[in-house]
């Protein structure tokens, strides 16, 4: 991984940390990871769609649920989807 990419990285988990501190809210984390995501030069394609289904879980949740689906159910969404997008994240510091 070359160094560009190892800092956009590194902003991630930043992020992550602070939404999990919440201090910012879900479009905010969404977003900024997004513009993270496309500023990185090279990453593999598995690595690439595994982040891209947690972001799409996250934008689905952030446009709206049903009244029908609990809070519950949706807070173990987010929490689900940003764990393996930290696990996914760490996984690539550590190369």
């Amino acid at each position: 991984m070359n160094s560009f990419d190892q800092r956009q990285f590194e902003k991630m988990c930043k992020v992550i940390d602070s939404f999990k501190r919440k201090t910012i809210s879900l479009s905010s984390f969404v977003s900024s990871m997004e513009f993270l995501f496309h500023a990185l030069e090279s990453v593999d394609i598995s690595w690439e769609e595994e982040f891209l289904e947690e972001i799409s879980s996250l934008e689905s949740v952030n446009s709206g649920v049903p009244s029908s689906v609990s809070d519950e159910a949706v807070q173990k969404i987010i929490n689900d989807a940003v764990e393996k997008l930290d696990t996914l994240i760490s996984q690539m510091l550590s190369r």
